[in-house]
């Protein structure tokens, strides 16, 4: 463990950087949003779906069950707090390969990539 922002324990997890998380989203890998809807509906990655911590934090969806096998990119705000901990239950789950992108949808944005609103 290693800890976040606030000071709390945030699990180690894989994580991959905005040039490989650019690569991943160009190749159509399932992204995943763990932000609010709110959030999400202010402005997000093209193509993720959107499933607040919130909900991963009480059960893995159906809607996503199957791609456990899958490379899946997570993503919130800055990369530091809720990334990991979504990746970190989805890994618990059995989504070997899900990551944490480091920036989250800031840096993202920053790096000049495209965002939907």
């Amino acid at each position: 463990f290693w800890y976040g922002v606030s000071g709390t324990s945030v699990p180690k997890v894989s994580e991959i950087g905005l040039t490989e998380g650019k690569a991943l989203v160009d190749a159509r890998v399932t992204v995943l949003d763990v932000r609010s809807a709110e959030a999400f509906g202010h402005r997000h990655i093209p193509g993720a779906i959107n499933i607040p911590i919130t909900v991963l934090r009480a059960t893995i969806p159906a809607s996503i069950a199957a791609l456990k096998s899958q490379q899946v990119v997570v993503y919130c705000n800055d990369g530091v707090r809720t990334g990991p901990e979504a990746t970190h239950i989805l890994n618990k789950a059995g989504f070997a390969h899900a990551a944490n992108l480091t920036k989250g949808i800031e840096g993202w944005a920053d790096a000049g990539h495209p965002v939907a609103r």
